[in-house]
């Protein structure tokens, strides 16, 4: 199982390495947006039937108006040896891949300094990628 990262934005640096992905995520400089960050460690292999215990960590700024989510997708090897680009094209993989054990892995709201613990199941053999995207959803109380 290789762990990897994406961004829903473009200007996102990702390094993936051994046991764990590292996700930078960079606002730009015309984005009043403090930037967040995601790291994703555990485990490279599972055994199917049992969990697999991954951390994703990292930091999202507080705001009222935004909240943050960190979304985990496993996705076959077999299908794509890295992640999309977007949070969308990770969700329609994993769930076009369901019978070959493809699935959507987590999703977790997150604020601050945060440290969540992700279950994953794996469902089929195989190798499969982990594409972790940290996304914010605008709320508009008017």
């Amino acid at each position: 199982m290789e762990l990897t990262t994406r961004s829903l934005r473009p200007a996102a640096l990702t390094a993936a390495f051994g046991l764990f992905a590292t996700l930078a995520i960079s606002t730009g400089s015309a984005s009043a947006i403090e930037a967040g960050s995601l790291t994703v460690t555990g485990p490279t292999t599972g055994v199917v039937g049992s969990p697999t215990v991954l951390t994703a960590t990292g930091h999202v700024p507080s705001d009222a108006s935004l909240a943050r989510y960190v979304y985990v997708y496993a996705i076959p090897a077999s299908v794509a040896s890295t992640c999309p680009t977007s949070r969308t094209g990770a969700l329609q993989l994993s769930d076009a891949t369901d019978a070959m054990g493809g699935e959507s892995v987590a999703f977790i709201a997150v604020e601050g300094d945060f440290s969540v613990p992700v279950a994953y199941v794996p469902e089929a053999a195989g190798s499969f990628i982990l594409c972790g995207y940290l996304s914010e959803m605008v709320y508009d109380d008017a």
